[in-house]
C-alpha cells in the first residue's frame, strides 16, 4: 500500500549526505525536486541564491506588445503531436499549447501546467495537482479530464508515441489474451497494468500508479511528446487546433513554414511579440546566411559551423551558445548481418580517435565521448574507465568476427550539414586502418530519414537530440521495440538494467548501477560515437530576451521587439 507524507521521507537522508559531502550539490538539488521538494527550497537548502529564478526578471517585463519575428528552422509534419522526437517539433508545440513540467537551463524539472506533485515512499504512487485557472484558447478551463485522456493516448500502443519508450516498462503490460490468441493487432497485445494506474482524485488532481518505481517521472512529463492537446482536436496538429499555450497556429505547411499570432488571453503572461513566422531554409546553409544578411530572417535556431566565422562579422547579430548532450553518432543497424556480431560492433568503436573526431567534425567545440550516449552533463552519468582507440584489439576482434580481410560497405549521411559530413569522412579514414573501406551516401534531410527506414544502409551518421537525463536517452533509443529504436538494437539484460535504474533513488548506488549499463553499450552496443557539441542559435539583436536552452529550446514567449 503506497504511503504518503507532506515530505517524502528521504528527504532527510538526502540533507544527510549532502551536508556530509556524499553527494554533489546537482545530485541533491536535483533529487530532492524530483521528491516533490519545490525548487526555490531545494535551492536554498543547497546554499545557492535563487533571486535569478524567482520569476520577476526585469527584463521580461519590458518592451511594447507589436513587432514580427521571423526565423529558420526545420519544421517536421507535426500530425500527431504525442508521437514528436524532436527539439523542432518541441518548439512549435510549445508555442501553442503546454507540458505537465518543463526542464529548465539548469536541467532541473519545473511544474508548468502543474502546481506541485508528491511521490509515496515507495516511488510508485505520483499525486500531481495542477495550477488552477488555466484556460484553452477557447475558453475553456482546463482539467483533469483533459490530462487522463492525454495520457491514455500517449499509452496506446497503436498510436506509437513517443512517450511508449519511456513509460511502457512501469505502465503496461502483455495482456493475457496475448498469450494465447494468435492475433497481432497491437491493441491486443499490451494494456494498462491495472485499472487503478491512472486515477483521478478531483478536478485538479490525479494519480499515477506505476508498475516498477520510478524516480524519473517527472523528466517523463517533460518529454517531447508530453504536450497536452486538448480532446475535440483527436490528438492532431492543424491550424487553428486549440491550446494553452501563448500563440495560435494560423498557418503551417509541412517543411516549409509555421505561422503564430499572440494569443491576449493567455493565462500566464501574454506574449510581447504579435506575430512569429518559422521558415524552414535549413537545407540551403548558403541561402539562410544570405537571408540573415539581407535581415529577411532574423535568426536562426541552428547554427552551422561553416556559417559561424560570416555571422561573428554581422554586428547585429547575437550568437547564443548552449552545452548540451546533443551529439552525433554511427547508427549500426542490427537487422543487416554486418552489424549482428558485437565483436564487430566493438571493433569499429576501437578504431575511433575520438578527441580527433571531434577536432576535424566541430573544431573542438564539445565533448569527447564514449560510445555509451550518456553525457558528462547528464545526473546519472558514471566514470568509466577510458575507452581509447586500439587498433591492435580491433584487428584482433575483426578476425574472431570472421572478418580479418576486412569488407566493403557503404554509410548514409545528410547533405549540406557540414560538421556531420566531415565527421563522417574522418571516421570514414580511421576505419580503413582496421580493412573496412565505406562508400559515403549523402541524401537531402527530407530523405534521409526515409533511407534510413528503409533497412537498405547497415549504417548511418545521425545527429541525435539532447536529453535530460542519460536513462532517458537510453530508454527512448535502445530499448527492445520502442518506436525511437532506429537500431533496431534488442537486448534483454540492458532492458532489466533500464527497469531496475528508474527505481534506485539512492544517488551513489543509482551512479554505480549506470556503470554497469554504460559498460554493456561500449561492449556490446549498436553505436559508435564521437563527441559531445556545443550548440549554436543566433538573433537580430532588435529581438531581446533571446536565449538558447541545452536541448535546443527557444522561448519566443519571453521575447519583446526593440523600437
Amino acid at each position: 500500500m503506497a504511503t504518503f507524507s507532506s515530505i517524502h521521507p528521504y528527504v532527510e537522508e538526502l540533507k544527510a549526505q549532502y551536508k556530509g559531502q556524499l553527494m554533489s550539490r546537482r545530485q541533491f538539488i536535483r533529487n530532492m525536486v524530483l521528491l516533490g521538494v519545490s525548487v526555490p527550497v531545494a535551492l536554498n537548502l543547497a546554499g545557492c541564491d535563487d533571486s535569478k529564478n524567482n520569476g520577476d526578471d526585469p527584463a521580461v517585463n519590458q518592451g511594447k506588445i507589436g513587432g514580427y519575428v521571423t526565423f529558420s528552422m526545420n519544421i517536421p509534419s507535426l500530425f500527431y503531436p504525442h508521437q514528436v522526437q524532436t527539439v523542432h517539433g518541441a518548439n512549435i508545440l510549445r508555442l501553442i499549447t503546454d507540458a505537465l513540467i518543463r526542464i529548465n537551463s539548469k536541467n532541473l524539472p519545473m511544474p508548468w501546467l502543474l502546481e506541485k506533485w508528491a511521490v509515496s515512499e515507495d516511488l510508485r504512487s505520483w499525486t500531481f495537482y495542477l495550477r488552477p485557472n488555466i484556460y484553452w484558447s477557447n475558453g475553456e478551463e482546463l482539467s483533469v479530464d483533459h490530462i487522463m485522456w492525454n495520457i491514455h493516448r500517449w499509452l496506446d500502443i497503436r498510436l506509437n508515441s513517443s512517450m511508449l519508450p519511456l513509460m511502457s516498462s512501469y505502465m503496461l503490460e502483455q495482456s493475457a489474451a496475448s498469450l494465447t490468441s494468435t492475433s497481432t493487432n497491437p491493441e491486443n497485445q499490451y494494456r494498462l497494468w491495472s485499472n487503478n494506474a491512472i486515477q483521478r482524485i478531483d478536478s485538479y488532481t490525479f494519480r499515477i500508479n506505476t508498475k516498477l518505481p520510478q524516480i524519473s517521472l517527472p523528466e517523463h512529463l517533460a518529454f517531447y511528446g508530453a504536450y497536452i492537446l486538448h480532446p475535440a482536436d483527436g490528438g492532431e496538429f492543424k491550424v487553428g487546433m486549440v491550446g494553452t499555450g501563448p500563440y495560435r497556429l494560423i498557418d503551417f505547411a509541412p517543411g516549409r513554414f509555421a505561422v503564430f499570432k499572440r494569443r491576449s488571453d493567455f493565462w500566464e503572461k501574454p506574449a510581447k511579440v504579435e506575430t512569429i513566422e518559422i521558415i524552414n531554409v535549413t537545407d540551403d546553409p548558403a541561402r539562410s546566411l544570405q537571408m540573415l544578411a539581407d535581415q529577411q530572417i532574423d535568426g536562426m535556431q541552428e547554427l552551422n559551423l561553416n556559417q559561424y566565422s560570416t555571422v561573428l562579422k554581422m554586428p547585429y547579430i547575437n550568437i547564443a551558445r548552449a552545452d548540451s548532450a546533443q551529439t552525433g553518432l554511427v547508427r549500426m543497424l542490427m537487422v543487416h548481418p554486418l552489424c549482428q556480431d558485437p565483436k564487430l560492433r566493438k571493433a569499429m568503436r576501437l578504431a575511433l580517435n575520438n578527441q580527433k573526431l571531434l577536432q576535424i567534425g566541430y573544431n573542438g567545440l564539445g565533448v569527447v565521448a564514449e560510445h555509451h550516449h550518456v553525457c558528462q552533463s547528464h545526473p546519472d552519468y558514471a566514470t568509466t574507465p577510458s575507452f581509447n582507440a586500439n587498433i591492435d584489439e580491433a584487428k584482433e576482434l575483426m578476425r574472431q568476427a570472421g572478418y580479418s580481410r576486412g569488407f566493403n560497405t557503404e554509410i548514409l549521411c545528410r547533405q549540406n550539414i557540414e560538421w556531420e559530413i566531415l565527421t563522417t569522412q574522418a571516421i570514414a579514414q580511421m576505419w580503413k586502418e582496421i580493412n573496412i573501406n565505406v562508400t559515403i551516401r549523402q541524401q537531402p534531410s527530407v530523405v534521409f530519414q526515409d533511407a534510413i527506414n528503409s533497412n537498405d544502409y547497415p549504417f548511418a551518421f545521425v545527429a541525435w537530440p539532447h536529453r535530460p537525463l542519460g536513462i532517458m536517452t537510453l530508454n527512448t533509443s535502445y530499448r527492445s521495440n520502442v518506436p525511437g529504436n532506429i537500431t533496431q538494437f534488442s537486448n534483454i539484460r540492458l532492458d532489466a538494467m533500464l527497469d531496475k535504474a528508474g527505481g534506485i533513488l539512492n544517488p551513489k548506488d543509482r551512479s554505480n548501477h549506470m556503470r554497469e549499463i554504460e559498460l554493456l553499450m561500449q561492449d556490446e552496443g549498436p553505436i559508435c560515437q564521437p563527441f559531445w557539441l556545443s550548440i549554436y542559435a543566433v538573433m537580430n539583436k532588435r529581438v531581446q530576451n533571446f536565449e538558447l536552452h541545452p536541448a535546443g529550446y527557444i522561448l519566443p514567449e519571453t521575447w519583446w521587439v526593440k523600437a
